[in-house]
């Protein structure tokens, strides 16, 4: 689940152009904790998870 997770996170990303640094700034995170998120190295929780959809503006 982790994996698909950060999967899908680092693909949304992606599609719009972010560096892991800006998701990081605009969810509240690190760029490191971004990056284990991605790489399925940790389980977001939810309230983690709305953050991070909420994100819309682009690097």
């Amino acid at each position: 689940m982790e994996r698909i997770l950060g999967r899908a996170v680092r693909e949304r990303r992606g599609k719009t152009g972010m560096t892991q640094a800006r998701l990081a700034e605009l969810s509240g995170m690190t760029q490191a904790a971004i990056s284990r998120l991605e790489r399925g190295k940790c389980m977001p929780t939810f309230p983690l998870l709305e953050r991070i959809s909420r994100t819309r503006t682009t690097a």
